[in-house]
């Protein structure tokens, strides 16, 4: 079975950081350095490679391409070929690339991390792309009556998720009393989440994604 994925050919990019720097999703222009507020900010030499074809409203996995030419991806997509079952499907051509990039290791050594983030900027960009399309957030229940959220968001789509949400759980109550995004007030905590309340962030985020 062939891939529905696009083919990235090289184009010039307007990215914060580095106007030079090629794209090979296509020429759209990031909106801002790819930073997450309250969870990662790229490297001064490093510049987001936005999906210019991007299937869905938010991209996630984002692609920064360093000063060496080689790309990471913030959220790290370990193992997410196992997650997503791309590396046991039916597109062979694809899992050959999760496969090579790492994506396929439930656990990764030092140099499993050394070339997850160090991947070809158009391979990154295609693995980004599939994820993205597989992606669909979902509750998960801990053994301790706990909840959380699969795969993981950073708090900057939890607070946007719940811009003028309905939300009957409370949750949104609780990420709004953590989180000043304005002010880049970042509680260092560890969300704790009920499962009632990991199950509505989930529709949220779900919303929020375009999922």
């Amino acid at each position: 079975m062939r891939s529905l994925l696009p083919v990235f050919f090289l184009a010039l990019t307007a990215c914060p950081g580095d106007d030079d720097v090629v794209n090979p999703s296509g020429d759209c222009e990031a909106e801002h350095d790819g930073s997450f507020v309250c969870y990662s900010t790229p490297g001064p030499d490093d510049t987001w490679l936005p999906d210019c074809d991007a299937p869905l409203d938010r991209e996630l996995w984002r692609v920064f391409q360093q000063a060496d030419g080689t790309a990471y991806m913030i959220p790290r997509p370990d193992a997410m070929g196992l997650e997503t079952g791309i590396c046991d499907g039916d597109d062979a051509e694809l899992a050959a690339l999760f496969e090579a990039n790492g994506l396929c290791d439930a656990m990764l050594d030092q140099a499993g991390v050394t070339l997850i983030n160090s991947m070809d900027p158009a391979d990154a960009l295609t693995i980004s792309h599939a994820l993205h399309e597989s992606l669909e957030f979902a509750a998960v229940e801990y053994s301790d009556g706990t909840g959380g959220v699969t795969p993981f968001a950073p708090p900057e789509d939890w607070v946007d998720a719940c811009d003028g949400a309905a939300d009957s759980s409370g949750i949104c109550d609780k990420i709004n009393e953590w989180y000043d995004l304005d002010s880049g007030d970042c509680p260092n905590l560890a969300a704790v989440f009920s499962a009632e309340e990991a199950t509505a962030l989930a529709a949220l985020l779900n919303d929020l994604y375009g999922v």
